[in-house]
C-alpha cells in the first residue's frame, strides 16, 4: 500500500492510501494541467486553471521537512545532495534520534524529472529529465511563484504593498490555508522593512540591502522599547542591517 498526501504551502491537509500505479512503457507520454482520457478518448479534459511553475518528480517520498525547505527556492546539485539556490546548504530531511543521519536521505538522484518553466512557448528543455512541449501557450505566462518572497517598497512586514507580486502573495509567516502559522519561509529584503505589531519566524532571511527593523511600535522606538522576536530556523544572511529595537530578540534554532 501506498500512501498519497496532499500539501498546500507545506501544510499537510488530506491523506489516502492506496496500491502503486501500473509501471507505464517508455514511450507513453504525460499531460500537466490536464487530464487525459486515453485510450477512449484523444481529448484531455479539467484543464488546471491557474500558472504551474516548478514542476519536480521525484521517484522517492519526500518528508515534510524536504518539502519546506524547497518550498520557496530552486534547487540545485552539488555532487549527490541537493541543495536550494537561495540558501545554498543540503536539503535535509527529518533525524528522528538526532544522531546526525537522515531518516530518509534525498539525493540528486531521487529527481528524475525537473522544469523550471523559464521558457515563453514551444519546446520545453528540462532541467533534469525528458524534454516536454508547452502545448496552446504562445504568450509569456506571469512567473509569480515566491522563490524567494522578496521586498517591493519601504513599509511594514505584514503590509501587502510591501513585497513583490502582493496581489497574489500573501504576506511571509502568514497563515496557511486552514489557519496554521506558515513558519518556514525564505525571504529576502533590499528595502527599509518594520516588523510592526508581530513575531517573525521564518526558515531563511537574506537582508540584501537598506534596514529591517524588529520593533514594538505601540511603544517609544528606544531602549524601553518592548521588542518583538524574530526567529530564523535554518539560514541568517545580512548584508545590509538588522535593527533590534529595544527589548527585540534575534534567535537561531535548529529547523523542527
Amino acid at each position: 500500500m501506498y500512501k498519497r498526501q496532499l500539501y498546500v504551502d507545506g501544510i499537510q491537509l488530506g491523506s489516502a492510501n492506496g496500491s502503486a500505479p501500473s509501471q507505464t512503457a517508455a514511450n507513453v507520454e504525460a499531460i500537466l494541467g490536464a487530464m487525459d482520457q486515453l485510450p477512449s478518448n484523444n481529448s484531455p479534459t479539467n484543464y488546471f486553471h491557474g500558472w504551474i511553475d516548478e514542476v519536480r518528480i521525484w521517484n522517492s517520498a519526500l518528508s515534510i521537512e524536504h518539502i519546506r525547505q524547497m518550498m520557496n527556492q530552486r534547487i540545485e546539485a552539488s555532487g549527490t545532495d541537493v541543495i536550494g539556490a537561495v540558501i545554498p546548504t543540503r536539503i535535509n530531511g527529518k533525524d528522528a534520534n538526532v544522531d546526525g543521519l537522515e531518516d530518509t536521505a534525498l539525493t540528486w538522484n531521487n529527481l528524475v524529472g525537473y522544469y523550471r518553466m523559464n521558457v515563453s512557448c514551444g519546446d520545453l528543455a528540462p532541467y533534469k529529465g525528458v524534454s516536454g512541449r508547452l502545448r496552446n501557450i504562445t504568450t509569456s505566462q506571469q512567473k509569480t511563484a515566491p522563490l524567494p518572497y522578496t521586498s517591493r517598497a519601504n513599509g511594514t512586514w505584514t503590509v501587502d504593498n510591501t513585497w513583490t507580486n502582493f496581489p497574489v502573495w500573501d504576506t511571509p509567516n502568514s497563515n496557511g490555508i486552514n489557519g496554521t502559522p506558515i513558519d518556514w519561509n525564505i525571504v529576502r529584503t533590499a528595502h527599509n522593512i518594520t516588523s510592526g505589531d508581530k513575531d517573525i519566524t521564518v526558515l531563511g532571511l537574506l537582508v540584501d540591502n537598506n534596514e529591517l527593523s524588529i520593533e514594538d511600535p505601540s511603544t517609544p522606538l528606544n531602549e524601553n522599547n518592548d521588542g518583538q522576536m524574530l526567529w530564523v530556523t535554518k539560514y541568517l544572511k545580512i548584508d545590509g542591517k538588522l535593527d533590534l529595537v529595544g527589548d527585540s530578540q534575534l534567535v537561531q534554532k535548529r529547523y523542527n
